[in-house]
């Protein structure tokens, strides 16, 4: 729960950054997200993003918060798509995060990409993706 709500916070001001600098985030205008999953996507990433925030349901205090532990992971996969937007920086861990985040939940996206990377680095293997950032910043640097 902590690490939701400090990268929940984060998340917020690199928004309020990205809102004063014209930069869309992919909760407000993503064009990865396909467009019969966009609603339901904004819905469960507010949902937990308000209830935080306020401790409340805007007045229904009756409802109860299914709290989804993925939804951290939108919001980091968010905030590095804002950071990249804002300081024109593509850091090799935030590639790799995006990565693993793509291969996790494939049907998000677009790309048929991602279920060739799903065939060699299965989302699971959490590790094998950071067994990987060495070789790909020596490449980067190169």
């Amino acid at each position: 729960m902590v690490r939701h709500t400090v990268i929940a916070a984060a998340h917020g001001i690199l928004s309020d950054i990205a809102i004063k600098k014209g930069i869309k985030t992919i909760i407000a205008n993503n064009e990865r997200i396909r467009k019969d999953k966009k609603k339901d996507y904004i819905k469960i990433v507010h949902e937990a993003q308000n209830f935080f925030k306020h401790a409340d349901f805007e007045g229904d205090e009756s409802k109860i918060l299914e709290f989804i532990p993925d939804l951290t992971e939108f919001h980091l996969y968010d905030a590095c798509l804002i950071y990249q937007e804002i300081t024109q920086e593509r850091p090799m861990l935030h590639f790799l995060f995006m990565a693993w985040f793509s291969v996790k939940h494939p049907k998000l996206f677009e790309s048929e990409r991602i279920s060739k990377v799903a065939a060699c680095l299965p989302f699971e293997n959490k590790m094998a993706y950071l067994e990987l950032l060495p070789e790909l910043e020596r490449q980067n640097e190169n």
